[in-house]
């Protein structure tokens, strides 16, 4: 997580807070082709609206970015996601 200091984060040439408002942006990967587009909009919409619990109110310009990056291009612990996927679907 990293965090913005209010009195930097501008939205149309206004701070949020001016308005009593929070604003967000989320960034979030997942393996290109593991979720249909309906999962990916139910998740943007839970997503903002988790937010709004956590800041209470925010700006309707606040940013849930979910990236579906392809799965040779990223993993962990030395394994990429496709290689993963691979290993548990043998042949």
């Amino acid at each position: 997580m990293e965090e913005a200091d209010p009195d930097g984060w501008f939205i149309a040439g206004r701070r949020p807070t001016d308005d009593g408002l929070s604003a967000f942006w989320l960034d979030i990967k997942i393996t290109e082709k593991s979720n249909v587009k309906s999962e990916t909009t139910s998740f943007v919409a839970a997503a903002f609206e988790g937010m709004k619990q956590i800041l209470g109110q925010i700006h309707g310009e606040s940013y849930v970015f979910v990236h579906a990056v392809d799965g040779d291009a990223y993993g962990f612990g030395g394994r990429t996601q496709n290689g993963r996927w691979a290993e548990a679907h043998p042949g």
